[in-house]
Parts: structure tokens; sequence; C-alpha cells
């Protein structure tokens, strides 16, 4: 049986195709290319990253069973979704809204995604690019959300047999930044002055910390550069081509603002292009996730330009959303009656405590 592909139609209707994409699996997963991955992360001493690929790679093609249903497959791809979007821009800080309202949030992301007639789409309104400024008005949380969904739907549902360009790039940040706003330099000094963020390639330099990106006039020919070179990319496993995609991006620093909401956008639909079937973002689940994922991108920059903890998170990333998908299914799958519950004997002459080896 095939594996399934959750796709949003042209009306926005929502449906499920089969897509046999089991020969892409091993073709580009279960390939002679490997992947950088550390020995151990900095939250994780007893990493075993080859283990962990091997165990994802093995996951994916387990997917191809006859138990798993057009709708269930649906339900799960379009939630995850909006998890992704959810924590794509939770993973920037750019949400005003605390954590304890996610499940407004989700539910308004999952009306964004399918709507229906009693769907109410946020009205124009400027929002802070930065984020996190207005902690008393979810509005502009909600058209930020809405922006983003917008951009991922058309992303990694009607972009996903495309070429990476520079039009394509340009079409997503646009869908998710629309209407934002960046805080000039003198609303520092108390005056509210605020300046509609460009669509476009920056035009002035920007930094982070001790890290200066590119100057603004090498920007588009290194976006160029940058598109060329990951399409002509033949012999690379997916998850370090996505890596690279994403790193190099995130190091251009294209735009004024937004630049980590979109490549981390963009890493995903490189995955899925490759035939992973989730949408998903890049994070070790941990409470310190971001300073993980900070952290791995400045381990990228240095001289050897070392990938293993950029691939290690991500692999760990749609690990994470193969074993919940996995396990949902083991629940929903029927039992004989008294199998579902099962023990194990012990062994013959097996101590019942460790004191008892001792004695």
């Amino acid at each position: 049986m095939s594996l399934y592909y959750f796709t949003i139609s042209a009306k926005n209707d929502c449906h499920v195709r089969s897509m046999d994409v089991k020969d892409r699996i091993k073709n580009n997963w279960l390939s002679e290319y490997s992947i950088a991955l550390p020995e151990r992360l900095i939250y994780k001493e007893d990493f075993d990253g080859q283990k962990e690929l091997y165990n994802l790679e093995k996951s994916m093609l387990d997917l191809s069973s006859d138990y798993i249903s057009d709708d269930y497959f649906g339900s799960f791809w379009t939630r995850q979704l909006a998890l992704m979007v959810l924590n794509i821009n939770r993973m920037e800080g750019t949400l005003s809204a605390p954590s304890s309202v996610d499940s407004v949030m989700m539910k308004s992301i999952l009306n964004f995604i399918i709507p229906t007639d009693d769907t109410i789409i946020p009205c124009v309104k400027k929002w802070n690019s930065e984020g996190g400024r207005n902690s008393n008005d979810i509005s502009c949380t909600i058209r930020q959300l809405y922006q983003c969904s917008q951009a991922a739907i058309v992303l990694l549902k009607n972009n996903l047999n495309s070429t990476l360009s520079i039009s394509l790039i340009l079409q997503i940040y646009k869908l998710m930044m629309e209407n934002s706003y960046v805080i000039s330099q003198s609303a520092y000094d108390n005056k509210e002055e605020k300046e509609m963020l460009s669509m476009e390639f920056r035009t002035t330099e920007v930094s982070a910390g001790y890290y200066q990106f590119l100057p603004s006039t090498a920007v588009m020919k290194a976006m160029r550069e940058l598109c060329v070179d990951y399409n002509a990319s033949t012999n690379m496993h997916p998850v370090e081509l996505a890596t690279s995609l994403f790193q190099q991006m995130i190091s251009i620093h294209p735009f004024r603002n937004g630049n980590g909401r979109l490549c981390r956008l963009f890493m995903c639909w490189s995955l899925m292009k490759s035939g992973f079937p989730f949408p998903f973002c890049l994070s070790t689940g941990h409470k310190k996730a971001r300073r993980h994922y900070l952290h791995a991108i400045q381990s990228g920059r240095k001289d050897d330009g070392n990938l293993g903890e950029l691939n290690a998170i991500a692999v760990l990333s749609m690990k994470r959303v193969i074993n919940n998908f996995t396990y949902n299914l083991k629940l929903m799958v029927p039992h004989k009656e008294g199998k579902r519950f099962k023990g194990k004997k012990r062994k013959a002459n097996t101590p019942l405590y460790e004191e008892d080896e001792k004695v």
C-alpha cells in the first residue's frame, strides 16, 4: 500500500491522495550518502546519531501499512501543519500571546488551513515583525499566524515539486510577513515611528551579536547561487541537503526580519520534497530548544562548517513526529481480547532485586 500525502485543493477542500513514494524514500534516505552526526549533544550526552537516523528511516518505510486510513492521515497532517506554524513562531519568540492560550491559537490556525462557513479571517492589521510587543493584544498574534499559515499552505501544498528560485522565496516571504512593520531607530527615543517591512531583499546592513551578515550588495548574488547549487545537488542525503539550505540561507540573512521563520519553512519543504510525509518544526523539544537551535547554527559557521548538531536536531524533530503518528496508530488498531495489555514472564532464577544478586 502506498504512503499518503495530505493535500489541499485550490478551493481549500481537504482530501488525501495516495502517492507511491516508497521507492523515493529508499533511493533518497537509504542511499549511499551519509551525514555528519555528533556523538553527543549539549543537552543529551548519550546521543547515538546513527542509530537515531536508522530508526527514523525504518519508521518512514513502516508507514506503508494497510491499517493507515485516509481520514486519519489527513487529520494528522492538518494538525501537524498547524503545530508547525505555531511552533515556528513560538521558537522565534514573536508571539505576543502566552503559551497558556496555545489551544486558542491552534483552533484559529486550523480554521485558516481548512476554512468553513463560520471561519472569520482576521482583519488586515499592521503587526510588529519582531513580535512580543503587544502582550495585551492577541489580534496581532492571530494576524501573524494567519499570514504564516497561508505561506505554509502555498509552499508545502502547491510547491513540493517546484525548484528553488528567487521568485518562490519572495512569494513565500511576502505571504508570511505581509502588513508587518519594524521599529525604526528613532522609535527608541520614545517616538512612535513604524516602518513597513520591505517585501524585497534587504538594503541595510545587519548583524547578530558579534556576527556580521553579508553586505546588502552581495545578497542577491548569494541567493541566486544558493538556488542554483541547491537545484543541482544530487549527491547528498536529504537531511544534509535540507540543513545545508537552512544554514546558508539563514547566514545570508536575505531579509531585514523574518529570516528564521522563513528558513525553517524552507527546510521543512526540502525534506518533504525528498519524501518525508509530514510538516515539522526544527526543535529539540527541550525547554531550552532555542538555545540549542542557535548553538547548532553557530557551530555550522565554524571553519570546518560541520552541520552535525543541526542534522541531529532535524533527525530528532522528524523522529518525534513519526513516533507520534505511529504510536497513535497502535492505539487505534484493533487488538484481540486480552492482547492489548500483556506482560512478560520473568526468566527462571532471575533475582527480584539487584541486592539478591550480591547475596
